[in-house]
């Protein structure tokens, strides 16, 4: 009788619909709710009529969660996409208590659950698991508090800078120590390390600086965070996990003892990141066992890169990248406008190889309408710069005016024009009489 039931739960729920067409009444809902989970789309964008069927499946999950899900037509509701600064179709934004989070994940049912699910959990989480054991499990950087109560004002401040990373960096409190005394700890890269006040400054640039293991998987947010910092970000682009050559770059990365000096560490290992890799680099023939290296400021198809072989050793990396902060190694890639000229100049080679006509119309048409407007331009007659346009008049009015005279003799004789004084520059003409 309960599997009958829990199959009836499922398939009601398999066919509800709980996703809202969210309006511009949506600021007073992120009001009144505590997760408004919302997808910003447009009724033009492919990528957004490819994620309607997985969003809508959402709506019975996000439901059970607690969280109301619905989406926001934004060529209508402009100014609610300005408010919450949408710069893309879809754009896929958990409402916390108010806040906005970015999600930038992938775009199937299960990603997305996941990540509400922590978007939507508790802050700090409470781990009854002893922190060796924690630290054999691995996985994300982990920050933990030890300490007795949850009153003090460490514990305050752990918390408050949990629910500023929220879902992106996990916090948790560890109830089974037993000692007196408070300490935060992050465990990552197989080891825990200790805040330290005095090393880092604060715990929220502590937090900052070992938010993210030291030899992380690529992704973009890792990449432009790294850029953005003001670090040299140096990914090595790996054949497959049994590449031996990436034990060399992750040996530097994870040495706490002589770290490398402004430098961020990924990989990327496997073929599936390779479009990623070339996006970044303005490549498309990014191979495995290249050190790429992105100089500090943005991603802008620039790079520095080095060979990584069998034989590579960690002090040849180590120079190599100590080298291009000395300025000592030469900068490859493009600048953005010949990236950009060049991504236009490759999209029409293709379109033209694949659909040669199409391409024939683009380049003819234009070229057309140009030669004929400046044939229309070189066509316009040219203007005498003689004497002024009235002048030229008034003698042609004079000349009629003697001709009709010897022809009308009858016509009364037009009356002589008074000189005109100074009070008077213009020169007025009185209307002629003609004999009927």
């Amino acid at each position: 009788m309960k599997q009958l039931l829990l199959l009836l739960l499922l398939s009601y729920l398999g066919e509800a619909n709980d996703v809202v067409e969210f309006d511009g009444n949506l600021v007073n809902l992120i009001k009144d709710n505590d997760f408004v989970l919302a997808s910003f789309y447009a009724p033009w964008c492919g990528h957004c009529k490819a994620l309607k069927p997985t969003w809508e499946k959402l709506g019975p999950q996000m439901a059970l969660l607690g969280i109301t899900i619905g989406q926001i037509d934004c060529t209508v509701h402009t100014d609610i996409a300005s408010r919450y600064a949408v710069r893309g179709f879809p754009s896929i934004k958990m409402f916390r208590r108010g806040r906005a989070i970015d999600y930038e994940g992938m775009r199937d049912q299960e990603s997305i659950v996941a990540w509400a699910t922590k978007a939507s959990g508790p802050a700090v989480r409470n781990s009854a698991r002893q922190v060796y054991d924690l630290i054999a499990v691995g996985g994300e950087p982990m920050f933990v508090y030890n300490g007795p109560d949850t009153k003090g004002d460490l514990y305050t401040e752990f918390a408050l800078l949990a629910e500023e990373n929220l879902p992106n960096i996990i916090f948790a409190r560890n109830k089974s120590t037993t000692t007196e005394s408070e300490i935060v700890s992050v465990i990552k890269d197989g080891g825990i390390y200790h805040f330290n006040l005095e090393e880092a400054g604060s715990m929220a640039d502590f937090v900052a600086a070992e938010r993210f293991s030291s030899f992380p998987s690529l992704t973009g947010k890792i990449a432009r965070e790294s850029v953005e910092n003001k670090r040299y970000f140096a990914l090595y682009v790996a054949e497959d996990e049994n590449d031996e050559r990436k034990n060399v770059i992750k040996t530097i990365a994870q040495d706490r003892s002589k770290p490398v000096p402004g430098v961020s560490f990924s990989h990327a290992t496997g073929s599936h990141f390779l479009r990623l890799v070339n996006h970044m680099t303005s490549r498309k023939d990014v191979g495995s066992g290249e050190l790429l290296v992105l100089p500090p400021g943005s991603i802008d198809g620039r790079y520095f890169r080095m060979n990584i072989d069998v034989e590579t050793s960690k002090d040849q990396v180590i120079d190599f990248l100590l080298n291009i902060q000395n300025g000592k190694e030469e900068l490859l890639g493009e600048s953005p406008f010949m990236r950009v000229v060049n991504d236009m100049l490759g999209a029409f080679i293709e379109l033209f190889q694949k659909q040669p006509i199409m391409a024939g119309m683009i380049i003819g048409l234009p070229t057309v309408l140009i030669s004929f407007v400046i044939w229309g331009v070189c066509s316009v007659p040219e203007v005498d710069d003689g004497e002024p346009m009235y002048e030229e008049n008034d003698s042609e009015e004079e000349s009629d005016g003697n001709e009709e005279a010897e022809e009308g003799p009858e016509e009364e004789k037009i009356p002589e024009i008074n000189k005109a004084g100074p009070a008077d520059p213009v020169r007025k003409r009185p209307k002629r009489k003609t004999a009927h």
